[in-house]
């Protein structure tokens, strides 16, 4: 990679544990943190489902961006393709810091690319999982148990030198932990 002189912090967890909301929370309050820019994912879903706040393509469409290179990073994960445009690298090698909304699963692909990329792991507990899967209503009950497992199993590759934010309680609680935890990065 070309200099980077800005901080990637790559933001990771289960489906439902809070990942979209603490990254709103930050649109909502770019002054808590200067130079921080939230990255949107392009995602071979609908616009509208979920909270994220993504670009949606066609499976085509991704497929023909990513020929092209227009990814930085890009996965597969439950059937859907998420993708990290190339102005991440922009941003980065002009000194501005990006969090992104990331793979468990793909993070050592990401560290390859980005040797000194800031890990940081959203975890919940799995009952609590559960129940916001549940809620929202999007998934049957199967697909849900199916996802909860997988987190269960996820975990268990979790770096040790990696920041952990624990979202089991109130939201309000999870954001100060990162507010913290990128103060300490940026």
């Amino acid at each position: 990679m070309p200099n980077m002189k800005g901080h990637l912090i790559y933001l990771v967890g289960a489906s439902g544990s809070g990942k979209d909301t603490l990254l709103n929370s930050l649109r909502l309050d770019q002054n808590s943190i200067t130079n921080l820019v939230i990255m949107h994912r392009y995602i071979t879903r609908a616009s509208g489902v979920g909270n994220e706040n993504h670009i949606p393509l066609s499976n085509d469409e991704f497929l023909n961006r990513r020929e092209n290179g227009q990814f930085s990073l890009n996965w597969q994960a439950h059937e859907t393709l998420y993708g990290i445009g190339k102005e991440l690298d922009e941003c980065l090698e002009k000194g501005i810091n990006v969090i992104v909304n990331g793979s468990r699963a793909y993070f050592p692909q990401a560290l390859i690319k980005y040797p000194h990329i800031h890990l940081v792991w959203l975890s919940v507990d799995s009952d609590i999982l559960l129940q916001r899967l549940i809620e929202r209503k999007r998934e049957p009950l199967p697909i849900i148990q199916q996802r909860v497992e997988r987190n269960k199993e996820l975990d268990k590759i979790k770096p040790s030198n990696c920041f952990t934010i624990n979202n089991d309680g109130n939201i309000e609680s999870t954001i100060k932990q990162l507010q913290t935890v990128l103060s300490d990065i940026v």
